[in-house]
């Protein structure tokens, strides 16, 4: 029941009730009223007219106890249909609350944090799922379309060989086929030594042929080379590395930063499902 409809009950149940205890006062004094103001009257007369009076008197206290009962009922069932409207309520937003939190748990960075939308749109890709490699190009892309970069290139760290090594895993605008193999050794080049000394380069004024030769680019020559290791915790899970034909000014440098801090979850995330399938392999083996 809506508050203006309880307005309404409320109201009547006040009419109501002094309403029958008005008439309960008019009719209980009708005899002696009828004696003072008609002496005439004859004695039985009046006491039959009386007992007519007392007929209608309690019809009129039925209906009215009814109405009450009705009114009280309303009311009373109103409250519990609010209370249950409202548990009803209060275990849905625990619900949505519970998902929304599952959710959270699920994804790799927590985006409804972000309030930079160009931060966001990164973290978002960085959660969404697919092949990682996929992901993590996309996610390249759009770092060096809102920055103006020339090309850029992400290495994951992994063993092989008893070595630890530098893979090129994803790249944007790279000079070379897709199926050729880049990777450093850790110590390697400038994209090894970055991520063996975990700091940031930066080169401005390249030399023409250096990238080519040094970090894996290929043959075209930015003005500036910034190249920054993927770590969480002190632990290195890669490098990217990023040309411009321009230099890097600091806010650029803190949103790549930023984004890396993104995709450095995202390779961790992948090797640890990558041992614990290896550990599932060795297992059933």
């Amino acid at each position: 029941m809506k508050n203006s409809l309880k307005k309404i009950a409320g109201l009547l149940f006040i009419i109501f009730l002094v309403g029958g205890l008005l008439l309960a006062y008019l009719m209980q004094g009708f005899k002696g009223a009828l004696i003072q103001n008609i002496p005439s009257l004859n004695l039985n007369n009046i006491q039959s007219g009386q007992n007519v009076f007392n007929e209608l008197f309690y019809t009129v206290m039925g209906v009215y106890s009814i109405a009450l009962i009705c009114i009280v009922f309303l009311f009373i069932s109103d409250n519990k249909a609010g209370k249950g409207d409202e548990n009803s309520s209060n275990l849905k937003d625990s619900s949505k609350s519970q998902s929304e939190e599952d959710d959270a748990d699920q994804r790799i960075v927590n985006d409804d944090e972000i309030e930079d939308s160009n931060l966001k749109e990164v973290a978002q890709i960085i959660n969404s799922e697919g092949d990682t490699e996929k992901i993590l190009e996309k996610a390249i892309t759009k770092i060096s379309n809102f920055i103006e970069a020339g090309q850029a290139a992400i290495y994951s760290k992994v063993r092989e060989d008893d070595k630890t090594k530098l893979n090129l895993i994803a790249g944007y605008a790279l000079s070379f086929g897709e199926g050729r193999k880049i990777s450093f050794d850790i110590g390697e080049g400038i994209v090894g030594t970055v991520g063996k000394e975990k700091r940031l380069l930066e080169i401005n004024d390249i030399p023409d042929g250096y990238i080519n030769i040094v970090s894996g680019l290929g043959k075209s020559t930015p003005n500036s080379l910034l190249v920054a290791p993927i770590v969480e915790n002190s632990t290195v899970y890669g490098v990217v590395e990023i040309a411009s034909f321009k230099n890097f000014s600091d806010a650029q440098k803190e949103y790549i930063s930023e984004c890396l801090t993104y995709m450095a979850k995202k390779l961790k995330n992948e090797a640890k499902a990558k041992k614990e399938d290896n550990k599932s392999e060795n297992t059933n083996d």
